[in-house]
């Protein structure tokens, strides 16, 4: 995982993405909320809720490199 978000954070930086609070606690919130609750992972059991933690994790990991990756943050 340190691997594909030090890339995906290389990624938004090179794109000049902007990154502020929001994306650091909104879209890992919703990335677990989306997988475990809108796609069913629930019926899935602690495997289900293993992989929507995960699915947040990364995009909480992504956001936060590509916020210290970006010059005069």
């Amino acid at each position: 995982m340190d691997r594909y978000t030090t890339l995906a954070a290389e990624q938004l930086v090179a794109s000049r993405t902007p990154i502020g609070w929001p994306q650091l606690l909104l879209d890992p919130t919703w990335t677990f909320l989306r997988t475990y609750f809108l796609k069913r992972g629930f019926l899935d059991g602690m495997e289900g809720m293993a992989i929507a933690w995960m699915g947040a994790l990364y995009q909480f990991l992504k956001f936060a490199k590509a916020r210290f990756m970006t010059p005069g943050r």
